[in-house]
């Protein structure tokens, strides 16, 4: 029987395998392209899925009672470009505190916590996230915690993390607001093991 990780770091989800529309099905289901000057610090093509209702029926398992007032949950498709990496960063949107990822292809990658990232990525008006691709660091890290992934997984988005594998990736993926923002991910993983986080 498979154990799945439930720790400060990441919350493997099995159940959205079955929710979600069939993995080798997902990359054909891409909607609208997002434009370069909205997604292209981390070396990724950004696209928003299409309106298959697979999707839709997935995000309502989640019980919205506690999830964030107003909070939009909506899928993308990405493709991080061979030869590229994502450099250390945290997601710095108040509140913001997982996001969903499902491989697709291929499955076997790692995701890299690490004890730092750039200085001031905290702040709301960091230009990080509107530079362009930059391949090299000012500074040197330390992994901290490496987990390859297995299925859908929840990440704690205010922990450093990279992707330092410089093969192609495609993946899902959408952030969740739990809780308010007060909220930590070892709330997020507690509501988990609750059994309350979905309907059903």
């Amino acid at each position: 029987m498979t154990e799945w990780i439930a720790n400060e770091y990441i919350i493997e989800i099995p159940e959205f395998i079955d929710w979600l529309p069939p993995r080798e099905e997902l990359w054909d289901l891409r909607g609208e392209l997002l434009s370069e000057d909205q997604r292209s610090w981390d070396g990724q093509t950004w696209y928003r899925t299409n309106d298959d209702p697979r999707f839709q029926n997935a995000i309502d398992k989640i019980d919205r009672t506690y999830v964030d007032e107003g909070t939009d949950i909506t899928p993308y498709l990405t493709v991080k470009h061979e030869g590229l990496w994502m450099r250390p960063h945290i997601d710095n949107c108040p509140g913001r505190n997982v996001v969903l990822i499902y491989p697709i292809a291929p499955l076997d990658y790692d995701i890299v916590y690490v004890d730092k990232c750039e200085e001031g990525m905290e702040q709301l008006d960091t230009d990080f996230y509107h530079r362009p691709y930059e391949d090299s660091l000012p500074y040197e890290y330390d992994e901290v915690f490496r987990h390859t992934y297995r299925c859908p997984t929840f990440l704690n988005t205010k922990h450093p993390h990279a992707v330092e594998e410089r093969r192609e990736r495609k993946m899902l993926s959408f952030r969740v607001n739990f809780g308010d923002i007060n909220w930590t991910f070892n709330d997020v993983k507690n509501h988990y093991l609750s059994g309350k986080m979905f309907h059903g």
